[in-house]
C-alpha cells in the first residue's frame, strides 16, 4: 500500500539563497570520466552552489516514488517531518524547505512495496501519466526497467551538471551505457551510501592481540588483501575447546556478500565496458579470474575467517561485536546496529588486492540502493533538473554532514581518521554493470559456490557461464541502445 506524504507549511525558516554561478554541464557518461563521487570532499571549506535559473513553479508538488522494506537500514532521505528528531532526517527537512521556498515547488513522496514499485513505473509510462516525476527504484530493479524502455536518458536534464560534488561522478561514468546515462546516484539519497562496503575493526580486538596501527596501512599503501589475512591469522584463536565455531575468536567474519565486496575491492568486476562504452564480459580477463580465486580461497579458510554458512543461524555481527572478531566486512550501514557495542569500532576500506593497484573499489548493492532515473511520461524536464540540481546540491551541505556524524562519532568521542576513511570509500564506489544487470545469472553461481559450499576452480565455473553472459549482454545492448 503506498502512502503519499506532503509538507505542511509551517513557520519559515532561515532560507540560505542557492546563489547562482556559472558553470559547465556535464550531461552524459562520455563528458564526464572523473574519478570520485559524491561526499568524498565535504571537508571542503568552499561551498559551491549550483548555476540555476531563478523561477518559480507555483506550488507545483514535485513527488518522488521510492521503494521502502523494513530493515535494511533505510533511512529517511526523501521526506522527513518537521518533528522529526534525529539529525538527519532534521536536516532532510530543512533541505526541503530550502528547496521548496525558493522554487515554490512542494516535495512529495510515494512509498511503495519492494514488490509493486515496478508496476507503478509500467503503469505511468503505459498510460502517459505524470504521476511521478523521479523513480528511486532498488537498484536491482534496474536490470527490468532499462531495457524495457521505461526511463529517459538523463543527458536531457539540461541543468543538472553532473561534474558537480553531489552528484557520483563514478556512477556517471560507470552506469553509462554508449555514452548515455539512464540512472545515477547523487547525495540527494542515503541508500546507496549505507549500501556501500567497509572494512569495520574491533578496537579492543586489536589491543588484545597487538596487531599495530591499522589505520595507518593506508596512508602506507601497506592495506592489501595478504596483510588483511596476516592480521586477521594474528588474531584468530580457539576458546579452549578445540571446536571450532561461533564462539571463538575469529580474525575475519563476513555475509555472504564476500564475494563482490572483495571481487570489487580488488579491482575485478563481472563485466567491463569496450572502447564504445558498451558492456563486455569481465571475467574473461586474467587478473579478473586471479583476483575471483582468491576470494574462493579466502571463503573456505578455516584458520582465521568465520561466515554465515558456517555460522548456521548465528549472526557474525553478533560476533564482531562480542570482541570475538577484529574484522567485519559488510555494508556501511550495518555500523548503526554496533551503537551498543561495549567496544569502540573503526571504519575502514576494503583493501587493494595488491600494493600495485591503483584505487580502492567499494561494491554498492543491488539489494537496498536506489538508482535515481526519469520516467518516460515526464513531461517538464526543465522543472525536473532544476529541483534535483537543487536539491542535489543543498544535500551535500546540509545532509551529508549529518549523515558522516553517525560514523564518526563512536561512544560520544570522535574518529577523526573515520571521517577521512569514509570520503576514501565513498568516492571509490564500484557500479559493475554485470552485478547491475546480472548478466548470465554468473554472479549469482559465483555466489552460490559460497552458500553450497562447494570450493571449485573459478575458471572452470566461467567457463560454463561464458556463453550464457555474452547471449545476455547482446540482448541488453540490443534493447538499451538505439542508434
Amino acid at each position: 500500500m503506498k502512502a503519499k506524504q506532503t509538507y505542511i507549511s509551517l513557520t519559515a525558516l532561515l532560507i540560505a539563497a542557492l546563489t547562482v554561478i556559472p558553470g559547465c554541464r556535464g550531461g552524459t557518461g562520455s563528458s564526464s570520466q572523473t574519478s570520485g563521487g559524491s561526499s568524498g570532499d565535504i571537508q571542503s571549506d568552499e561551498r559551491l552552489f549550483p548555476d540555476l535559473p531563478d523561477v518559480t513553479y507555483d506550488g507545483y508538488e514535485f513527488t518522488f516514488d521510492q521503494w521502502d522494506i523494513d530493515g535494511w537500514g533505510m533511512m529517511q532521505d526523501i521526506f522527513a517531518e518537521a518533528s522529526d528528531e534525529s539529525k538527519v532526517g532534521s536536516a532532510v527537512y530543512r533541505r526541503n524547505k530550502t528547496v521548496e521556498e525558493k522554487y515554490k515547488v512542494t516535495i512529495t513522496q510515494m512509498s511503495e512495496d519492494i514488490n509493486t514499485i515496478q508496476q507503478t513505473y509500467i503503469h505511468q509510462v503505459g498510460s502517459a501519466d505524470q504521476d511521478v516525476d523521479v523513480f528511486l527504484v532498488r537498484s536491482h530493479e534496474m536490470q527490468f526497467v532499462l531495457p524495457n524502455d521505461l526511463c529517459l536518458e538523463l543527458g536531457q536534464l539540461e541543468y543538472c551538471d553532473f561534474t558537480k560534488p553531489w552528484w557520483d561522478r563514478n556512477s556517471v561514468s560507470q552506469f553509462s551505457i554508449g555514452h548515455k546515462l539512464y540512472m545515477i546516484e547523487s547525495d540527494i539519497t542515503l541508500r546507496d551510501k549505507n549500501a556501500t562496503a567497509c572494512v569495520m575493526f574491533n578496537k579492543q580486538v586489536q589491543e588484545n592481540y597487538q596487531v599495530g596501527d591499522i589505520y595507518s596501512l593506508v596512508d602506507s599503501n601497506e592495506w592489501t588483501w595478504d596483510r588483511m589475512i596476516e592480521l586477521a591469522k594474528k588474531a584468530t584463536h580457539d576458546n579452549g575447546d578445540s571446536v571450532w565455531d561461533e564462539n571463538d575468536t575469529w580474525g575475519w567474519v563476513s555475509l555472504d556478500d564476500l564475494t563482490y565486496i572483495m571481487l570489487h575491492g580488488g579491482g575485478a568486476r563481472y563485466a567491463t565496458k569496450d572502447s564504445d562504452d558498451l558492456p563486455v564480459p569481465g571475467f574473461r580477463e586474467t587478473r579478473t579470474l586471479e583476483v575471483a580465486q582468491k576470494v574462493q580461497d579466502i571463503i573456505f579458510n578455516d584458520q582465521y575467517f568465520f561466515h554465515l554458512a558456517k555460522a548456521g543461524n548465528s549472526n557474525v555481527g553478533d560476533i564482531f561485536s562480542a570482541n570475538r572478531a577484529l574484522f567485519y566486512t559488510d555494508a556501511i550501514f550495518r555500523a548503526q546496529g554496533l551503537s551498543d557495542m561495549e567496544a569502540d569500532f573503526g571504519i575502514m576500506p576494503v583493501p587493494k588486492y595488491d600494493e600495485s593497484q591503483k584505487e580502492y573499489g567499494h561494491s554498492v548493492s543491488i539489494h537496498f540502493s536506489s538508482a535515481l532515473s526519469v520516467p518516460k511520461t515526464n513531461n517538464n524536464l526543465s522543472r525536473t533538473s532544476v529541483v534535483l540540481e537543487a536539491l542535489a546540491a543543498e544535500s551535500k551541505y546540509t545532509v551529508i554532514p549529518e549523515y558522516y556524524d553517525i560514523y564518526v562519532k563512536v561512544r560520544n568521542t570522535r574518529d577523526e581518521e573515520a571521517k577521512a576513511m569514509l570520503d576514501l570509500i565513498f568516492a571509490s564506489r564500484v557500479y559493475d554493470l554485470g552485478e547491475f544487470f546480472q548478466f548470465g545469472a554468473f554472479n549469482s553461481a559465483f555466489l552460490r559456490m559460497w552458500t553450497n559450499k562447494t570450493n571449485e576452480n573459478v575458471a572452470t565455473l566461467y567457463q560454463q557461464y561464458d556463453s550464457k553472459v555474452t547471449a545476455a549482454i547482446s540482448q541488453f545492448i540490443e534493447k538499451v541502445v538505439k542508434e
